[in-house]
């Protein structure tokens, strides 16, 4: 089984055009990275020094007061007396905590949105954990008393699509598995007995499955250092609740930064696993390498096609203005997005639906997590395509 597994690598991944294509597909999401952090990366020194010098506040009453006059008096500095008209020279005057008097003015009201953002946290979770509402099982009463920068934490969330990236790659190198041994017709010879069959079919199997699993590493791996490098991430933001990311207001208690990842990490790894099989069928079935290529890319895009437009169109993260692009009704969409969420595991790419609030489905009289079910629905599909694989090895 080793022995087939190492040739599979040595036949699929150490090519002159895959190695080319792993380098190409690795600098672009590089490259994807670094455009969206752009603004962030160029004020990151900016940002840095200035949450250093607050991190050690106190959440009262009298640090939010002080904190409100001085953002008040930066605001009268760089602003006629109407507070609407703008001083521009002013306004490019060394600041005291940033470089410019208009990125201290922002950066105070950044933290105190943040310090309100906190106290209504804490509110809600002491309500919501004191009462029963349902939801007491995952609110636990809170004492949030930290100031983060919250861009830095929102950027790290939006931007995480290394699961996409290793499913690229996946597909790209797997798209030929079987299909290039009918290509050069070699499968009649390698494929003597039955044994012979299933055995080779096994074999590719177990290092699709490989390769799904080193390619979230990797790709995963390779996110997490661009983001100590373009963001500075470090371990205390790891450790920070996931409510501070814009949109994540009202997840369950206990959800961290680094828990976050993990269960991205976790249904990236099963999805691209189903996304390496339903690739190696095909390549079966339709015994072109560059057709099951673009069928492969056909499906995955339009199963992904939901959670792209709602990015980019609906929830206008990216593009302000979208509603001229809009194909159906905003609530027509998004209760479409919902039954969609439920039964598409590749939806579980966007696993921030599922954690920025406790999402559940009801059947019958039980309640059961909304992730559940494309978690499900995937591993049934992982089972079903590896049966088929080998049962269709094992004919004549």
């Amino acid at each position: 089984m080793l022995q087939n597994m190492k040739y599979e690598m040595k036949k699929y991944v150490l090519t002159k055009n895959n190695l080319l294509f792993f380098v190409i597909l690795s600098l672009f999401s590089i490259g994807i990275l670094f455009w969206n952090e752009g603004s962030y990366i160029n004020d990151k020194n900016t940002r840095q020094r200035f949450f250093e010098k607050i991190e050690k506040m106190n959440f009262s009453a009298a640090d939010k007061q002080e904190l409100k006059q001085e953002r008040d008096r930066v605001k009268q500095e760089i602003y006629e007396d109407d507070l609407v008209t703008p001083k521009k020279d002013e306004m490019k005057k060394p600041g005291e905590y940033a470089d410019t008097k208009l990125d201290d003015y922002c950066l105070l009201d950044e933290v105190l949105s943040c310090i309100d953002l906190v106290e209504k946290r804490n509110q809600n979770t002491a309500f919501l954990s004191d009462h029963d509402q349902g939801w007491n099982e995952k609110y636990q009463r809170e004492n949030n008393q930290t100031l983060v920068d919250q861009k830095k934490l929102d950027l790290f969330v939006d931007n995480m699509f290394f699961g996409v990236t290793a499913c690229f790659l996946v597909i790209f190198l797997l798209c030929s598995s079987f299909a290039m041994e009918y290509e050069v017709h070699v499968r009649p010879i390698l494929c003597v007995t039955k044994t012979g069959q299933s055995r080779l079919a096994l074999a590719k199997i177990s290092f699709g499955v490989f390769l799904a699993l080193a390619a979230n590493v990797f790709y995963g791996g390779l996110y997490c250092l661009c983001q100590f490098l373009f963001l500075g991430m470090r371990i205390q933001d790891w450790k920070q609740p996931l409510f501070y990311v814009d949109g994540c207001e009202i997840c369950a208690s206990g959800m961290t930064m680094e828990s976050y990842f993990i269960k991205q990490f976790l249904v990236s790894v099963i999805i691209s696993i189903l996304i390496a099989l339903f690739t190696m069928l095909l390549s079966k079935r339709l015994r072109k390498g560059v057709l099951s290529l673009i069928t492969v890319f056909i499906v995955f895009m339009i199963a992904f096609l939901p959670d792209l437009l709602n990015d980019v169109v609906y929830s206008s993260k990216y593009i302000i203005q979208m509603k001229d692009w809009y194909f159906i009704s905003e609530p027509e969409f998004y209760r479409l997005l919902q039954t969609e969420k439920i039964c598409n595991p590749v939806s579980l790419f966007r696993f921030q639906y599922y954690a920025e609030q406790p999402r559940y489905l009801q059947i019958s009289n039980y309640q059961y997590p909304v992730e559940v079910f494309p978690v499900l629905t995937a591993l049934v599909l992982i089972v079903i395509l590896g049966a088929v694989i080998l049962k269709r090895g094992e004919q004549k």
